[in-house]
């Protein structure tokens, strides 16, 4: 296997082998006084180095040949220049501080000069005297659309559909001749990024630009400048900066500055955008974390964001249970300097693995079992149910300050912790699916998980994908259990299958269609066999839910309802919920700055797209070329437009928390971020499937339905409606009738 991977990489090392010597071998010949260069920046180095321990030991120190001192030499024809250096800034040639003082303020001065004021005016009339030229090349674009319109918006016969004889030939060329190029550049690149030949690349072009050099001059500067405190120091490091680069510089036309520019700006605000995204997450978790209860209930109108938010509120729990925890194991560890834990650790991942224990109370109960052994046992054994812990040499117990940490409790605390800390499953329960991206990192003697919502690349993402729990709500039911056989003899068979829920965050839609309320609950009865909202004990694990599970005393239990209205809720859940949200206000917002400009073109490009997309799919009913080369000129845009959106926008929420529903409540701001819960993370049709059953058999639809006659609906097509409202009308229409006649209406 070894063998046909290095047959392989052939293609990709050979071709790197012949540029990084082809770089070398120019590199020498034109460019062979960088060498000399970085011999004198590594000799400035040392000297300044050694100049800056000569003043920390207040040793009498002398002077440093600097790069400035170069510069004079070169001029002054002492030292040979490099090819490199073809031309010297006349301002290096003298300096001091009056030159460059005079020469900042003859330049400012220059733009209001009269001469210079007739210059730019001339230069705006020459502008204009090109302007029949202008208007021929307008006249022969308006004349080039006006002939690419005769020729591919002309009717043709509708019956005939497909694919251009030029078009398929034109797609072959490009399949045949340029994909499997852009193919192999494209895996070249990933060849000598992974294989670290980009990096040697990078750094032969940076000796040869003499950046190498002026990065040594730099360091060399700063212990210069330290042991002695100049200004004009200061001012010659920069004119010896500018005067290596400026060769190069001076080679770059306008265009390339404004494409430099351009990409450090983009650069900058798409870090500061990403920025923006991580601090607004960490805003959520620390709203999370303090200002929501255990029992949260949203509620709010159709499309208010009610699902978006539990979700959210939801994926945000999840990754804040997950950092919690991993604190947790580093505060037991810390007790423990001398503990080896990854014995403990591989026998808790043995025990969920196959399935011995499922919560953190079983594994609790099977430790203290094995240590009241080891205890009770002789003192040769006890290291071994321990975990190979050495007694004789450690404590056996913790001092905090306040009271005695036994080791037996640590032990069982940093197990039921990493039971839970270890599963590569989120901690969702739900009754509609969540997908969430959780990135198992360095996953070798310990997991280390990384939620990068904002990170996560193409190629990674089906990888790093998980969903939710599907919730069984028996597990939140104490006293009776729903099972959908009618079988009389659930409650015994449905304990074994239905454990209470211990662990994780709940997210619970249409919470009220299902919990139901003083009105939707008068046709049960608390006596019924079967289980109901009035007798199933939901409203009392929900008051003792704080008590289930407690890691490092604080709860990892929380629950997130949504509702239409509070008030479709029995008030014995809205009596125990700790939180009670509703989102006030709703904006949108755009992470990425100064987007204004492309987004005013980007949009004016796709406006002109489904514009012209339009007009050739209704006038021509075959793909040709002219429609592929236009799909290929416009899709980027708008492929560029749509990734900035949906990647760097977010939604602001105002949410009104009360502790009680009399209560006022108070304002937060909360983040729905795009690239979090809008990527797929959750269906607002989560019922459809159950829909989709009866869909499939259904015999009418919209070519089949009756359409009205008229403006007037006749009275068979009321009737068709099936309207409760139409039938009583026409009841007391009739009753109405019968009475005039004297007949009985009551029959």
């Amino acid at each position: 296997m070894n063998i046909m991977k290095k047959i392989k990489n052939k293609r990709y090392f050979i071709p790197s082998l012949i540029i990084v010597l082809l770089i070398i071998t120019l590199g020498s010949i034109f460019s062979y006084g960088s060498y000399f260069k970085i011999g004198l920046s590594l000799e400035f180095f040392i000297n300044s180095c050694v100049t800056y321990f000569q003043s920390l030991l207040r040793i009498e120190t002398s002077d440093v040949y600097t790069t400035f001192d170069l510069i004079k030499d070169v001029n002054m024809g002492v030292v040979d220049s490099s090819p490199v250096i073809s031309t010297i800034p006349l301002f290096a040639l003298s300096f001091n501080l009056d030159n460059l003082v005079l020469y900042l303020k003859e330049g400012f001065f220059m733009a209001f000069d009269y001469y210079s004021f007739i210059n730019y005016f001339s230069g705006f009339i020459n502008v204009f005297s090109y302007l029949n030229f202008i208007v021929l090349i307008l006249i022969f674009l308006i004349a080039l659309k006006i002939f690419i319109s005769s020729i591919s918006f002309n009717e043709v016969d509708p019956g005939k559909i497909g694919y251009t004889k030029k078009y398929k030939g034109f797609e072959n060329f490009i399949y045949k001749v340029f994909h499997p190029i852009y193919i192999y550049l494209k895996n070249f690149y990933k060849y000598i990024k992974e294989k670290k030949i980009l990096t040697l690349i990078i750094v032969l072009l940076l000796v040869y630009s003499n950046c190498i050099s002026i990065i040594i001059d730099l360091f060399a500067y700063f212990f210069y400048f330290s042991s002695s405190f100049d200004l004009m120091l200061i001012l010659e490091a920069l004119v010896s900066s500018i005067y290596l680069v400026f060769p190069i510089i001076s080679q770059i036309n306008l265009f390339g500055w404004i494409v430099i520019f351009y990409l450090i700006f983009d650069y900058i605000r798409r870090k500061r955008a990403l920025n923006l995204l991580i601090s607004l997450e960490s805003s959520n978790l620390k709203f999370c974390d303090t200002k929501l209860g255990l029992v949260n209930l949203f509620d709010g109108l159709m499309g208010g964001f009610k699902t978006s938010t539990i979700t959210d509120f939801a994926l945000t729990t999840s990754k804040l249970f997950r950092y919690s925890i991993n604190d947790n194991l580093y505060k037991y560890r810390s007790m423990l300097p001398y503990f080896n834990f990854s014995y403990l650790e591989k026998y808790v991942e043995r025990l969920a693995l196959e399935n011995t224990v499922y919560n953190h109370a079983q594994l609790e109960y099977l430790l203290e079992l094995r240590f009241k052994i080891a205890n009770t046992s002789l003192t040769s054994y006890k290291s071994y149910y321990y975990f190979s812990y050495d007694f004789k040499k450690y404590k056996d117990y913790y001092w905090d300050g306040t009271k005695k940490i036994t080791l037996d409790y640590i032990l069982i605390e940093y197990a039921k912790n990493y039971f839970y800390y270890f599963t590569q499953n989120n901690y969702i329960y739900s009754n509609y699916p969540i997908k969430t991206i959780e990135a198992v990192i360095n996953r070798g003697y310990y997991p280390e998980y990384a939620c990068h919502y904002f990170f996560i690349k193409e190629e990674e993402y089906d990888l790093t994908a998980r969903f939710s729990h599907c919730i069984n709500l028996n597990e939140i039911r104490i006293k009776k259990y729903f099972n959908d056989l009618n079988n009389f003899n659930f409650n015994k068979k449905d304990k074994d299958l239905s454990p209470l829920f211990s662990f994780g965050v709940v997210a619970y839609a249409e919470a009220e269609k299902d919990l139901g309320n003083q009105n939707t609950n008068k046709i049960y009865d608390l006596k019924d066999l079967n289980a109901n909202p009035l007798n199933d004990g939901t409203d009392l694990i929900l008051k003792m839910i704080r008590h289930v599970c407690n890691l490092n005393f604080k709860p990892y239990i929380k629950l997130f309802l949504d509702m239409q209205r509070f008030g479709d809720l029995a008030s014995k859940y809205k009596d125990i919920s700790t939180s009670l949200i509703r989102a006030v206000n709703v904006q949108d917002k755009l992470a990425l700055r100064l987007w204004t400009i492309e987004g005013i073109f980007c949009r004016f490009v796709i406006r002109k797209r489904k514009e012209i997309d339009h007009e050739m799919k209704t006038t021509r009913n075959r793909f040709g070329i002219l429609y592929y080369i236009f799909n290929k000129c416009t899709y980027f845009i708008e492929n560029y437009y749509n990734k900035n959106i949906n990647k760097y926008s977010y939604k602001k929420l105002t949410l009104l928390v009360k502790g009680r529903e009399e209560d006022e409540g108070e304002e937060y701001s909360y983040f729905l971020i795009n690239a979090k819960i809008f990527a797929d993370s959750y269906r607002t049709d989560s019922h459809y499937s159950l829909f989709k059953s009866v869909l499939k058999k259904s015999k009418k639809g919209v070519y089949s339905n009756d359409l009205y006659s008229g403006l007037n609906a006749t009275v068979g097509e009321m009737n068709s409606q099936h309207s409760y409202f139409n039938d009583r009308l026409e009841r007391l229409f009739e009753d109405n009738l019968k009475a005039d006649k004297g007949e009985d209406i009551y029959e």
